[in-house]
């Protein structure tokens, strides 16, 4: 069913920090798209994209997140199952696959107010902990970003704090799961010289072996405030979420990855050749600590095919400040009335000349 939306205005300024699924800085905290964000300052975070893709048992990820902050100290930590290697990415592929995944726009022209009209709808540890392995340390433009691995979640956060990063305590219980279960960590943060999250940073890529396609977010589960996530997810065919909390996500966009036209997706489309299929999903979760339970993990969907979301874009039809409708209403009954009046008016007239 077509989903209409209120007509809006908006003005974003943003600066684009990478990553987003646990950032760790100094308190005091505030929310990210798939984490505890922390830092000195506030942060607003405003859009969280991913792009996740599983072949030959290698799982490529692209993260970006728009965010505005004055922090100069700014950094995160993310959970990979494997080491990940670690690259700067292209905003130019969100751009590709947001036109790719765009909804058939039609528009909708609304005469009356809507009260009127109806709604629109809506490194070594302590004494006894094994030390932490570093697999890579590399400058990437404006970041600094390690990936990092260890089986004891205190030297893990004894190496981060010795080097700049302060673990939140609503972030240390998802870390030692992550710990616990074997997994590795990519730690990123802003180089030195910059100054706080005014300018755009390329989003981060990161590739690592795995067995299942899987973008990890159970450290979203610390945020205080409701989190959305759009992802991307690169394949053969339609993948849909198969984790618990797929029940707060929306497909928006199933369908052919034609690189040809997106040239940007080309590297992200090869492993799949002609077949290469782009799945489009929005995650909004109003209570992450509830609702965020498992990581995203994903399969082809049992009958499902593709899928292109038709929005409905109200447009208000106004007559200077007012909403044309009572206009032509009342300018109707104007004239109606006036065309009564002079039709009474020759009536009378014409009965007065056949009685002179």
């Amino acid at each position: 069913m077509p989903r209409p939306l209120l007509p809006r205005t908006a003005a974003l300024s943003t600066a684009t920090l990478v990553l987003a699924v646990g950032l760790v800085v100094a308190p005091p905290a505030s929310a990210c798209g798939c984490g505890g964000f922390v830092a000195q300052d506030a942060v607003d975070v405003q859009r969280e994209r991913a792009v996740v893709s599983l072949a030959d048992g290698t799982e490529r990820v692209l993260i970006g997140l728009d965010a505005v902050s004055e922090a100069p100290d700014a950094a995160l930590l993310v959970p990979t199952p494997e080491p990940a290697t670690l690259a700067l990415g292209s905003t130019d592929v969100f751009d590709a696959l947001e036109e790719l995944s765009a909804p058939v726009v039609t528009q909708e022209s609304r005469w009356f107010p809507p009260i009127l009209a109806g709604s629109a709808g809506a490194g070594a540890g302590p004494d006894g902990a094994s030390p932490v392995e570093v697999f890579e340390e590399v400058t990437l433009g404006p970041l600094q970003a390690a990936s990092i691995r260890s089986d004891d979640p205190e030297a893990l956060t004894d190496w981060l704090a010795e080097n700049g990063y302060q673990l939140s305590t609503a972030l240390a219980a998802p870390v030692q799961e992550y710990v616990e279960e074997g997994w590795a960590f990519v730690a990123v943060r802003l180089a030195p010289e910059q100054d706080a999250l005014d300018g755009e940073l390329p989003p981060l890529e990161l590739t690592f072996p795995s067995d299942e396609l899987v973008y990890p977010m159970r450290m979203s589960a610390a945020a205080a405030q409701p989190q959305r996530v759009r992802t991307y997810v690169v394949a053969d065919t339609r993948m849909d979420r198969t984790d618990e909390a797929a029940l707060w996500s929306e497909v928006v966009f199933a369908g052919p990855l034609d690189a040809a036209r997106y040239p940007a997706l080309a590297a992200w489309a090869e492993p799949f050749g002609d077949q290469a299929y782009v799945t489009t999903e929005e995650q909004y979760f109003g209570d992450p600590a509830t609702e965020i339970v498992e990581d995203f993990t994903y399969a082809p969907p049992d009958g499902a095919g593709d899928h292109r979301e038709h929005v409905v874009v109200v447009v208000d039809r106004m007559i200077g400040p007012f909403y044309a409708g009572p206009v032509l209403v009342v300018v109707g009954l104007l004239v109606l009335a006036g065309g009564i009046v002079a039709l009474v008016v020759a009536t009378a007239r014409r009965g007065a000349r056949r009685r002179a």
